[in-house]
């Protein structure tokens, strides 16, 4: 695939889509192939063609020099729209594969590398907090085979590679190329999950979430919230309940450096 940055976010996914059936096309069920494709048109500033809209109150043209948190509601509208014009562009994929034949010996997988706020805890887009719009993605994960279910319980990216593993014909146990779990072995479950920025790191869990200071001003000013993003008085029971959880994580950064 190639890197397209001309014109319109939506024009460039919808390019980049011709390229992937393309390649697909040239594919057979006896022929194991692997493809990737990043979609642009559900970030910012959230475009997408004509008929694509499914909600008619949007935001027309985003000026970050003058929005406001009362401009949320038809940003999000925005969004939506957009994301309407990335489900039609998955259509297209499937549609391909079906006709094929390959959708029988095929793993899909859908997901976002980020979550996306439209002023609902005070920031717009992503990158500026751990909050809980900020950090939750989609994950719809199509396995020939595994019959469909909800997965209810906490997950991570890194679960991604542990759950495709074994189909795969790795053989090995997840911990040994992985800190992630694999999401179709009920006997593994995530209890915390770390969240990385730019220039930081969180901790997320059931009950608490928090910053990880890395210096001793971050550490002095350390604030935690529950699981929804409300304040919680301190940061001492935190830390009393997870002692070993983050040591733990401790060995964890380093577990496969070089």
């Amino acid at each position: 695939m190639s890197n397209d940055d001309r014109d319109r976010t939506y024009t460039r996914d919808q390019r980049n889509v011709v390229l992937l059936k393309e390649f697909i096309a040239q594919s057979t069920p006896e022929q194991p192939f692997f493809a990737f494709m990043f979609f642009e048109s559900p970030h910012a500033p959230y475009e997408f063609p004509a008929e694509s809209v499914v909600e008619q109150d949007y935001y027309p043209d985003i000026n970050y020099a003058t929005v406001t948190r009362n401009d949320g509601p038809k940003i999000f509208n925005r969004y939506k729209n957009s994301c309407r014009h990335l489900d039609q562009r998955f259509a297209e994929i499937i549609q391909l594969l079906e006709e094929k034949k390959l959708l029988d010996n095929t793993i899909v997988i859908i997901t976002g590398d980020h979550g996306e706020e439209f002023y609902e805890k005070g920031r717009l887009g992503h990158n500026s907090s751990f909050v809980k719009e900020q950090t939750h993605t989609p994950l719809v994960i199509y396995i020939p085979g595994v019959k469909p279910f909800e997965y209810d319980k906490m997950s991570s990216h890194l679960d991604i590679v542990p759950m495709l593993a074994p189909f795969l014909g790795v053989q090995n146990a997840p911990e040994d190329f992985s800190l992630g779990y694999n999401l179709l072995d009920d006997e593994q479950e995530r209890t915390y999950a770390i969240l990385a920025g730019w220039s930081n790191v969180a901790y997320t869990g059931k009950d608490y979430k928090t910053i990880l200071p890395q210096n001793a001003v971050e550490f002095a000013t350390q604030t935690v919230t529950d699981g929804e993003d409300n304040p919680l008085p301190n940061v001492k029971d935190f830390y009393a309940e997870h002692n070993q959880e983050l040591f733990q994580i401790q060995r964890n950064m380093v577990k496969f450096k070089q």
